[in-house]
């Protein structure tokens, strides 16, 4: 349990430049070996949520399908309401762990809170 007057740091993917900058599909250069990846992406605004499925495709063989994943993306409104009713008093917000500046452009969120 966090002390009142201890901080709390999170750091999660922000979900504006996500949205922002979207990409259905991206097909990556093939490795050393010749895998080729290829991921595609879903998109559930409503949710919030975001998933990812993968096919691999090696130079000599079937593609074959990769465990698809599925995150919960919040926006920064939505985690300072968290932390809110968590009882932590939001202080600050970065775009990175160095302290930059949240920019639409930012991949990553951090927030800093104090403990109530």
């Amino acid at each position: 349990m966090l002390r009142p007057g201890g901080r709390f740091v999170q750091e999660v993917h922000h979900r504006d430049a996500l949205v922002r900058g979207w990409e259905q599909e991206t097909t990556h250069p093939p490795y050393a070996d010749g895998l080729v990846l290829r991921e595609t992406r879903d998109w559930d605004a409503v949710r919030g949520r975001h998933t990812v499925r993968y096919l691999l495709t090696p130079p000599n063989g079937p593609a074959r399908e990769g465990a698809p994943h599925t995150l919960r993306v919040y926006a920064v409104t939505e985690l300072a309401a968290l932390h809110d009713q968590a009882g932590l008093g939001l202080q600050d917000v970065h775009g990175d762990l160095s302290g930059g500046p949240l920019t639409i452009d930012s991949s990553l969120a951090t927030l800093v809170s104090v403990r109530r």
